[in-house]
């Protein structure tokens, strides 16, 4: 009989603690340094032990998963929870970080919370499949890992329905990348244009990181291109952009590129012959400013994360990456195909989880430009017969979609065939870019439904005598958007410019006008019709009515105004759009008859869309079954 608080060795319980005193070793090796080092103790990693704390026998309670640390002395990690769909370490993978401050001497937990984000990634399984746990320095540096368990249960309500693209937005919905342009994000009008674009209902703002503008002219001694931190970098402007939209609600879109600075030339010049090594230092410095984790030094808390990465702006043309063509060959691609894949690199792992967009291409080529449809040809390496280039390898492309620009050509409208449409990407015909990303797919190099992200786009309007009546831009707006939404390979909708470009001081117009307000800041048509976007096709002696309530995040009522000629409106009804604000219903056509989306919202502020009328088209090509 054993005495009362004793326990017999058996030969397993031998083991068990031959094991646990192994892994102890190992453990305190890793952190601790080996015995008998001469190590200054202040080189040494300050964690000295870290645990995952059970709950009732499992590594998690209800949405977290808890962490103890202790540490020697004070110091920043940053900790993450690497999950996977699959046992063997395949499948979807999301990780999930966490700046982490631990005291000296003591003992921090920290609480990582399940998020909406690795649900959609690991589609929405019944469990989780966890294969460690990681501890990094703030400069990368890894410190360990630690399995926690094979299997998380997903609590209830896990499961319920979560948009996969935006999992902010509700089911169904399309995050709106709205494009501000390159002048209001370092001019006092920020803030304002910030709070239009919030009123409108929009999710996501796109901003173009230049690494001319952020970079030093010339580097001085000890510069240290991967660290956010390094006095010769000037975030001053992206930070204030990020912290200014992160207060109103507002998601961000970081599209990293040029102009170079001249060190980052091979040829010296701003836009010609990038180093893609300098490239993906100043990537991974920016990655890691903006990967939410980041505080900069007298700030109390970290800067904004990024919610969308994106490389290049519009490299297939001479007017942002060159040189296009070498020996008369499209070179851009090539180039193009290096850079993104630095650029990848350094994002997956300073911001790891988030989506990257790939190609952000114009609609055209010629004059000196390379086609889109060529240019995604050559960056997915195929050839002419749609076969891989043995000599083009740079590594796997790790995209969440395929970034476009689908403007349409001068004079047409986005259901018109555009010219030369064999070669073009214009919103009418987005098919020729899924057709040469399926033909990626087919190659081994692109998962199959690769997306299509809508990242610029809009519609010239008056005053400019090239651009539309202001009526056709906010009716052309609301179709596009259709089309758009019509198509399961467009992730999402993109709006360029909430204020139309200064005009030059000879009243002539080299910008854009496509913004939904003029330059002193009146509002166009386009500017309800984009918060209340409707379309009115006409069906023979019927209509059918699309419309969408982008303030909204849930179901709501919403009703239908008409007006025949001069006879004063009348209420046509009421619709209850679905969760994701969408709305469609049919009704009869009459002849010069016009359409309203009215919506009044929860605080009682009534919104009104532009009357328009009934339009008889066709829908693209790849979408003609009738609606």
């Amino acid at each position: 009989m054993q005495s009362p608080g004793r326990r017999a060795f058996t030969p397993g319980r031998t083991l068990a603690f031959a094991l646990l005193a192994l892994a102890m070793a190992l453990l305190g090796s890793l952190f601790a340094g080996p015995a008998g080092s001469a190590e200054p103790a202040r080189s040494r990693p300050a964690v000295t032990s870290w645990v995952v704390q059970a709950a009732g026998g499992q590594p998690v309670a209800g949405d977290y998963i808890a962490v103890r640390i202790r540490a020697r002395r004070p110091v920043s990690l940053r900790v993450a929870v690497v999950l996977r769909s699959h046992p063997n370490g395949g499948g979807s993978r999301v990780t999930v970080w966490r700046q982490l401050q631990v005291g000296g001497h003591g003992m921090r937990t920290v609480r990582l919370r399940r998020t909406a984000a690795s649900l959609v990634a690991l589609g929405c399984r019944k469990r989780w499949l966890v294969p460690r746990m990681v501890l990094r320095t703030p400069l990368g540096r890894r410190l360990g890992t630690k399995a926690l368990a094979r299997r998380l249960l997903v609590g209830q309500g896990g499961c319920e329905p979560v948009n996969g693209v935006a999992p902010w937005l509700p089911p169904g919905r399309k995050p709106m990348i709205f494009d501000i342009g390159q002048v209001t994000p370092w001019g006092p009008g920020l803030e304002e244009a910030l709070d239009q674009v919030a009123a409108t209902g929009a999710d996501t703002v796109r901003l173009l990181v230049e690494w001319r503008d952020i970079a030093p002219a010339v580097p001085p001694p000890g510069f240290d291109p991967t660290n956010p931190a390094d006095t010769a970098y000037d975030f001053s402007a992206v930070d204030r952009v990020m912290r200014a939209a992160a207060a109103r609600g507002l998601r961000m879109m970081l599209t990293v590129g040029g102009p170079i600075p001249a060190w980052g030339s091979w040829t010296g010049g701003a836009l010609s012959d990038p180093r893609a090594t300098d490239f993906g230092d100043f990537v991974r410095a920016v990655a890691r400013r903006y990967n939410g984790a980041f505080t900069p030094e007298g700030d109390g808390e970290p800067l904004p994360g990024a919610a969308l990465w994106s490389v290049w702006n519009e490299p297939n043309l001479d007017l942002f990456l060159r040189p296009q063509f070498r020996d008369g060959l499209p070179y851009s691609p090539i180039l193009y195909r290096r850079l993104y894949m630095v650029a990848q690199a350094a994002i997956r792992t300073e911001a790891p989880g988030t989506p990257i967009v790939i190609g952000e291409t114009a609609p055209f080529g010629a004059d000196g430009n390379v086609g889109p449809l060529t240019f995604a040809r050559g960056v997915l390496c195929l050839d002419d017969y749609a076969q891989v280039e043995p000599a083009c390898d740079h590594g796997a492309i790790r995209a969440a979609g395929w970034g476009a620009h689908p403007y349409t050509q001068i004079g047409h409208g986005p259901f018109d065939t555009p010219d030369w449409a064999q070669y073009v990407v214009t919103i009418a015909n987005l098919r020729n870019l899924e057709e040469q990303l399926d033909q990626g797919t087919a190659a081994g190099v692109l998962p199959a439904g690769f997306p299509i992200y809508v990242t610029e786009f809009g519609f010239q309007s008056e005053p400019d005598p090239r651009g539309w009546p202001l009526q056709s831009q906010a009716d052309f707006l609301s179709i596009s958007e259709q089309i758009e939404y019509r198509d399961e390979r467009v992730a999402s909708t993109a709006q360029y410019l909430i204020e139309d470009d200064p005009p030059d001081q000879g009243g002539g117009f080299r910008g854009f006008e496509s913004g939904l307000r003029f330059y002193d800041g009146t509002a166009k048509p386009s500017y309800d019709a984009y918060r209340l976007p409707l379309v009115v096709k006409r069906n023979g002696d019927q209509v059918s009515l699309w419309g969408l309530v982008r303030p909204a995040r849930t179901a709501v009522e919403a009703a239908i105004r008409v007006r025949d000629g001069t006879d004063p409106p009348r209420m046509l009804g009421s619709v209850t759009t679905s969760a994701a604000g969408v709305l469609s219903l049919a009704a009869e056509y009459r002849p010069g008859r016009v359409w309203q989306l009215i919506w009044r919202a929860p605080d009682g502020q009534t919104y009104h869309g532009p009357w328009t009328g009934a339009y008889e088209f066709s829908w693209p090509a790849r979408d003609r079954q009738p609606r």
